[in-house]
């Protein structure tokens, strides 16, 4: 048997305990009592509380980490969704421009049609990228 010496908090008294009743005591802070009957405990957490709260903390991290990765990739989609229709809407606008129709009003313009194929032949394929 081992024993594990403890200075009483109240009376600065040295006694001797257990090696398992001080880890007992330091994990469930029950109250215990010096020779002279002044009574002690052990406030602070232990190795184990500590552990478990820094293996809680990380948890939270770690799900608090994952959740901000996958609200990136949807806002990352997203934004590519929204680039892909842009791009449909202007070629559709260029295709109607080099149609000759004007994009503001939808009236047909045979001259800009004309100028559109001798001048800019290519506009309405161009790729965007």
């Amino acid at each position: 048997m081992t024993l594990a010496v403890v200075e009483c908090a109240s009376c600065n008294m040295d006694f001797g305990v257990t090696q398992m009743f001080q880890k007992a005591r330091r994990n469930d802070h029950k109250v215990f009592y010096c020779p002279k009957g002044c009574h002690n405990y052990y406030s602070g957490d232990s190795e184990e509380e500590k552990l478990r709260k820094q293996l809680e903390t990380q948890r939270q991290q770690n799900a608090r980490a994952w959740d901000a990765a996958r609200e990136a990739e949807e806002r990352a989609r997203e934004e590519k969704r929204r680039a892909a229709a842009a791009r449909g809407q202007v070629t559709k606008i260029k295709k109607r421009v080099g149609g000759g129709v004007c994009p503001c009003c939808n009236r047909t313009f045979e001259n800009l049609a004309n100028h559109m194929k001798s001048k800019h032949a290519g506009f309405a394929t161009e790729s965007e990228a």
